[in-house]
């Protein structure tokens, strides 16, 4: 047996069966996940209100127990101690997950994990528990000063990524050095202290910003399109685009509810499989992409214009007035992913196109 269904089963061993049964479905301390008041209502044959009281009688009935049990005191320890390594205060997941990796090790489960976060949520004279809020996902903190000085923190860190959206995760111990000052701060503890955060967010590509942000959290599937091109950083097909989105990891965020479903960055946005025609309908119907060759598009802000071969080499000539077959399919190259041949197909439009003595090439 685990060593944390050990203790749950000390502790819950106190109350009647009924009782215990309710908190064990209440909390999702068994096979299932949390149940509503209504769920367990129903098959008791008593009102959510009645399921309320007793849950609220149980765990009055709990806490002066939880307060000397002996196993539970050695997993609050451990809390604490992984909590006192990033700035005194984790999410709840992970501060369960750190326990369990310790007394349980090879054993961790969404099961353990809920039974571990009901355990500690027992003692609040022992660590401070801080619900779930507008700002804040449920944490975990030595004390109720260490949760307050979270509170002083993030306004801090929100007001830094007002200014600066999306940072790469490898900046940003740097980023937010004015905010973390303690000695010997690792950038680790800076994220895992971050994760607390429920405006802050992830994307594959390791960079975190604000939640909202469609670098973050791209609402569609052209937003994702944009982020894939942006970070390739050059053109690309566009079957090529949509291998790689369909490549990308995509991790469900946290629910937000007293349940545990495991902590992970990387919104949903970032799941959902594209076809290469829907690819290329978005690339096509996006003003910000650029066909620049057959099914190649690029960012129009990597100075690409939209148009045929013919339009760049008019608006080249424009600019340059005078240049021959060769300065024009170079430059023309620049704009796009064609065969020479082609420019110099387009080249051969006397209405648009003149063809000077010495070879050189001007607009009529």
């Amino acid at each position: 047996m685990a060593y944390i269904d050990k203790i749950t089963n000390e502790i819950l061993g106190a109350l009647r069966p009924r009782s215990s049964e309710i908190v064990r479905c209440r909390f999702g301390l068994g096979a299932e996940e949390p149940q509503t008041l209504e769920a367990i209502a129903q098959p008791l044959g008593i009102t959510r209100e009645r399921v309320r009281q007793i849950q609220e009688d149980s765990l009055s009935e709990l806490r002066p127990l939880a307060i000397h049990n002996k196993n539970l005191a050695k997993i609050i320890v451990l809390a604490k101690k992984n909590l006192s390594q990033s700035f005194g205060a984790g999410h709840y997941y992970d501060t369960a997950h750190d326990v369990i990796s310790k007394v349980d090790p090879g054993r961790i489960n969404d099961g353990l994990v809920r039974k571990t976060v009901f355990l500690l949520r027992l003692v609040p004279e022992a660590i401070f528990y801080h619900p779930e809020d507008d700002y804040h996902y449920h944490f975990f903190a030595v004390s109720r000063d260490h949760a307050e000085e979270v509170k002083k923190r993030t306004k801090k860190i929100l007001a830094f990524f007002e200014n600066e959206p999306v940072i790469h995760k490898s900046r940003v111990l740097d980023a937010l050095e004015d905010i973390f000052l303690e000695r010997k701060a690792s950038a680790e503890a800076v994220l895992r202290f971050l994760r607390i955060l429920k405006t802050l967010d992830e994307n594959p590509y390791n960079e975190i910003g604000l939640r909202d942000h469609p670098r973050i959290n791209p609402k569609n599937t052209r937003e994702r399109i944009y982020v894939v091109l942006l970070k390739h950083g050059q053109p690309m097909h566009f079957r090529e685009l949509a291998d790689q989105l369909n490549q990308l990891p995509g991790l469900a965020s946290t629910a937000s509810r007293d349940g545990v479903t495991g902590r992970e960055f990387l919104n949903r946005a970032w799941q959902k499989a594209v076809h290469h025609q829907t690819v290329h309908n978005d690339l096509i119907r996006d003003p910000r992409f650029v066909l620049i060759g057959r099914g190649i598009y690029a960012l129009k802000e990597w100075n690409y214009e939209p148009g045929t071969v013919k339009d760049v080499l008019i608006d080249i000539l424009k600019e340059k007035r005078r240049l021959s077959a060769d300065e024009l399919v170079k430059e023309a190259l620049r704009q796009r992913q064609v065969k020479p041949a082609t420019v110099l197909i387009n080249l051969h439009d006397k209405k648009t196109f003149v063809k000077k003595s010495d070879g050189n090439y001007t607009l009529l």
